[in-house]
């Protein structure tokens, strides 16, 4: 017998043993036996833990169950939502998805379920699956007389973020229910920035409901369309603070010199989550008016509005706050001394980068993870090479934090000791991260590196950052890759190979992506149709593409 490879454990003992078993950690042990095995003979044994007094136990054989994948175990999973710990309920919900389109249709019949915290996360597994089907059974759903059930599926197809639902959402804005129609604002931040859908959003601005405004609003600012500015000006007057602080909020992303006056009037709000949100908005804005404001907010009381307004100085970066910054007590607030080290350092202060630099390799890993953090807000070329090292990390979150963070500051000096990490670091959440860096940073050198990620990676989310980060490069040595991974068993890979093929302009692509037009994904087929639109209207006349 080969003592390196000892018998399975037959899977009667394994029962047995997971029935008798008193300690939660032999038992956890037995579910993932159980899970590797994947035989669905366990599926009635593991449903029977929902009633288990464990929370480990219970959130353990959600798990166990999604791993297996057996349809039987859909109904359990969906009473499991209603479990009263979160952990639970968390691992139902992605069971539910890896099972796939054999759930749509029971989550379906139970989406209007009186709690919104089962709807939201019902809709999440939709949203997740995201098939032709699923969209199809969703828009049905929009038109049932239940308000939680239309609520449920204005959800979900916000997250599927499909333009096929986009004429039945803006139907939603004139439903009686105020919960529908302040899900569907919602949905429709989520869709393409058309004219009709701005215009529409803008005019819910006025809906009597403040919970619709807060929708339009937020909405309006991720669609990022400067028509929606002078709108969300005139909201933050609104009489609702619930309403002002997310109008404000919006305005974070449609960047405009016009907002700075109207925001800094926020300052002086009598609510404290409006006066968060403005220092917050300041902070991203970026503009040089804001800094005297916000040096008299650091005599605010409130430590989570000090915090931020410290954090919108450094962001800023205007020299002019280093004096107050260096200066500023932190012994009234012990937990903002990080904060204020972070911002000093995006100021450029010397001494702030040598502290932040040696707190990179302290034995604490949260220290070692804010470290990482500052370096990345101040994108400082020096922080490179301490970021190198931190790629070598014994936490693989280290390594991961630390590679999105060398990409953020874009050095081609980070290029060797990513790719070397994209070969060898056994996490895949450290391979995306370093291959989405590679993307960002743009250096050719690692388009090889990355077309072997994209072929031979087992992991979908790398192999699906590979293609983005290739798209991104815009090296044409990765079309004909990318066009075999068109039929990747993942939806995730076709769709992310199926927009780079639109990114790098080569029209040898479109015959493959037609093919697309037809998947099973929604999100693969608007992928591929975007990418064709593309390729044809850069494409010559006399190219032969119809």
């Amino acid at each position: 017998m080969n003592e390196n490879n000892p018998p399975e454990i037959p899977l009667e003992l394994l029962l047995v043993a997971l029935r008798t078993s008193l300690d939660d950690e032999t038992r956890i042990a037995i579910l993932i036996k159980l899970a590797m095995l994947g035989d669905s003979r366990a599926v009635e044994h593991l449903v029977d833990l929902f009633d288990d007094p464990s929370v480990l136990i219970r959130s353990g054989a959600a798990w166990a169950l999604g791993e297996i994948g057996d349809a039987r175990a859909i109904q359990s999973l969906i009473h499991a939502l209603h479990d009263e710990d979160p952990d639970v309920q968390d691992e139902a919900t992605v069971a539910l998805t890896k099972i796939g389109e054999p759930a749509i249709a029971p989550i379906i019949a139970v989406l209007g379920d009186p709690d919104w915290l089962v709807r939201s996360s019902l809709a999440t597994v939709l949203g997740d699956i995201g098939t032709v089907t699923c969209v199809n059974a969703l828009l049905a759903a929009l038109r049932d007389p239940n308000p939680h059930l239309r609520d449920g599926a204005a959800d979900a197809l916000g997250l599927i973020g499909t333009r096929r639902a986009i004429p039945a959402l803006l139907d939603l804005l004139h439903d009686e229910s105020t919960a529908v129609r302040a899900r569907a604002t919602l949905a429709l931040g989520f869709a393409e920035r058309e004219r009709l859908v701005v215009e529409a959003l803008i005019h819910a601005l006025k809906d009597p409901t403040p919970e619709v405004r807060t929708g339009a609003a937020l909405s309006l600012g991720m669609l990022s369309d400067q028509v929606a500015l002078e709108a969300l000006l005139e909201v933050l007057k609104d009489d609702d603070p619930g309403v002002v602080a997310p109008a404000c909020m919006a305005l974070q992303w449609i960047p405009d010199p016009r907002t700075v006056p109207h925001v800094v009037q926020l300052l002086d709000h009598p609510d404290t989550w409006v006066r968060l949100n403005a220092v917050q908005t300041l902070g991203f804005l970026k503009d040089h008016r804001a800094v005297e404001p916000l040096l008299k907010m650091l005599q605010e009381q409130d430590t989570e509005i000090l915090d931020q307004v410290i954090w919108s100085l450094g962001l800023i970066g205007d020299r002019r706050a280093v004096d107050a910054l260096k200066s500023f007590d932190t012994g009234l607030h012990p937990e903002l001394s990080f904060s204020r080290q972070a911002a000093l350092l995006q100021l450029g202060d010397e001494e702030a980068f040598s502290q932040i630099e040696k707190q990179i390799r302290s034995a604490d890993v949260a220290a070692r993870s804010q470290a990482i953090m500052a370096f990345e807000e101040a994108r400082d070329p020096r922080a490179v090479k301490p970021l190198i090292g931190a790629l070598l990390d014994s936490e693989w979150e280290i390594r991961s934090d630390a590679a999105s963070a060398l990409g953020h500051i874009g050095s081609p000096e980070a290029v060797p000791p990513l790719l070397e990490t994209v070969r060898q670091d056994e996490v895949p959440e450290v391979r995306e991260s370093a291959t989405l860096a590679l993307g960002e940073i743009g250096d050719e050198q690692a388009v090889p590196n990355l077309i072997q990620l994209l072929r031979q990676d087992d992991d979908a989310r790398v192999r699906g950052t590979a293609a983005e980060a290739l798209g991104t490069i815009g090296d044409t040595r990765a079309v004909r890759h990318l066009i075999a991974v068109l039929l990747d068993i993942n939806a995730r890979v076709r769709e992310y190979a199926a927009s780079a093929l639109g990114m790098l302009n080569d029209p040898s692509a479109v015959p493959a992506l037609t093919l697309l037009l037809k998947d099973n994904y929604v999100a693969v087929q608007e992928a591929a149709e975007e990418a064709i639109l593309k390729l044809r209207s850069n494409a010559p006349p006399d190219d032969g593409i119809t």
